[in-house]
């Protein structure tokens, strides 16, 4: 009897635990309303209301904040506790959160806290919203180009502005990627799971340690190819990740084809994308923006783009990426405006104001003066093969996944 992929839909054998294509965890021993944190106040204004998904390194619960009369709804992930007893790890998750929290495009998710519980586990607060996954969209089929232009405006925007920090995400796949509501507009983007992404620092003892736990793999149908080999990573391997998915938005299908993490390793490392023109979603491509695809897909590194905004020009010809990403979230574009020649308009600001760790925030961010685009693209952003916020067995990440009511992010 076959064990169906609650992520990818394989159908793996009917006593495996993790899913033999996707790396998935196919059990879940959890269930809501025996969970002891359920129902608890964590630091006295935390309520547990619901056990959300467990995965390889922890559990994600649906909480609420208490914010003086007001509360708001929160996600908040637990780390396990062997995560949490040893001091190099804890002082590196510090640090790593320390680099997410600074992330505040409005296409990223938001992180609003971090630290210790009374126990000692290690906690991470953040956004909590209602949506779609990308990954449950695609399940419907292809996604039509100009749809498509929007979506990857949002995306890079967000990849954007890690990668000037030295941040890689290291796990960009449709699961991550949620579309939710804001003003009253579809499609708003949503790029999750930055957490924990790490700035550029060579491998420690804490990093190894968790490649030899196997947190740090990634998903294969989206991996790079240094990352399948090793390779210390820069912001070339989120673009990979990003012409696979770009591949698969606009044609339904990923660019290869395999049932194991082996054969997934093999096809990203040697051999060449089925040809895009094979799918009709493909064939119908203007041939710059199949050209831009094939070049995100490129083995060497060298030979990709340097940044996503260079993609995103490539795929798109647009020049104003701000005014672009101004008219992909409003409502000029439910009226057929074209995202990739919009009007000039101003973009609006990001929040800039930085929470402080283990304190109440306050519900709004002060705006700040940061564009969605930085001006001066930075070096590439690279980190070590290791991460402790990779978890290849997640089930859902940090959000419910699947169709959901949608509300403003």
């Amino acid at each position: 009897m076959a064990s169906p992929c609650p992520r990818c839909e394989y159908q793996n054998v009917d006593d495996a635990k993790f899913c033999h294509q996707c790396g998935a965890m196919l059990e879940q021993e959890a269930v809501e309303g025996v969970d002891p944190l359920v129902g608890r106040i964590l630091l006295g204004r935390y309520r547990i209301t619901k056990l959300l998904g467990e995965g390889g390194m922890g559990k994600v619960y649906l909480a609420e904040q208490k914010m003086g009369t007001a509360t708001r709804s929160v996600a908040i992930k637990t780390l396990h506790s062997e995560l949490n007893s040893d001091p190099q790890l804890v002082a590196r998750f510090h640090r790593e959160c320390e680099t997410v929290i600074d992330l505040h495009h409005p296409n990223t998710v938001q992180f609003y806290d971090f630290g210790e519980l009374e126990d000692k586990t290690l906690f991470i607060v953040m956004e909590y919203i209602q949506g779609e996954d990308l990954a449950h969209t695609l399940q419907r089929g292809a996604i039509e180009p100009d749809r498509a232009d929007r979506l990857l405006i949002q995306i890079c925007g967000s990849l954007f502005e890690a990668h000037n920090m030295g941040v890689v995400h290291r796990d960009l796949k449709p699961e991550n990627v949620l579309l939710t509501q804001r003003g009253g507009q579809t499609d708003f983007v949503k790029v999750l799971d930055f957490g924990i992404a790490k700035r550029n620092e060579a491998e420690d003892e804490s990093q190894a340690k968790l490649t030899k736990q196997g947190m740090v793999l990634g998903t294969p149908p989206y991996m790079s190819p240094e990352q399948f080999s090793g390779q210390s990573l820069d912001a070339r391997s989120d673009i990979y990740s990003l012409g696979v998915m770009t591949y698969e938005i606009l044609t339904g299908h990923l660019p290869f084809e395999a049932r194991t993490p082996w054969e997934w390793a093999t096809k990203h490392l040697t051999a060449p994308p089925t040809p895009i023109e094979t799918y009709p979603g493909g064939a119908s491509l203007p041939p710059r923006k199949k050209a831009a695809i094939m070049r995100a897909l490129a083995k060497n590194r060298d030979d990709r783009h340097a940044t996503v905004m260079e993609f995103l020009n490539d795929f798109t010809g647009i020049q104003d990426a701000q005014a672009a990403w101004t008219m992909a979230t409003s409502a000029g574009i439910a009226a057929g405006t074209s995202a990739s020649n919009p009007p000039m308009n101003t973009a609006p600001q990001m929040p800039v104001s930085r929470p402080s760790v283990g304190t109440p925030q306050p519900m709004h961010s002060q705006p700040g003066n940061q564009p969605l685009y930085p001006s001066q693209p930075g070096t590439h952003a690279s980190s070590g093969p290791g991460s402790i916020g990779y978890d290849p067995t997640q089930t859902g990440g940090l959000y419910q996944t699947g169709p959901q009511p949608a509300q403003g992010g």
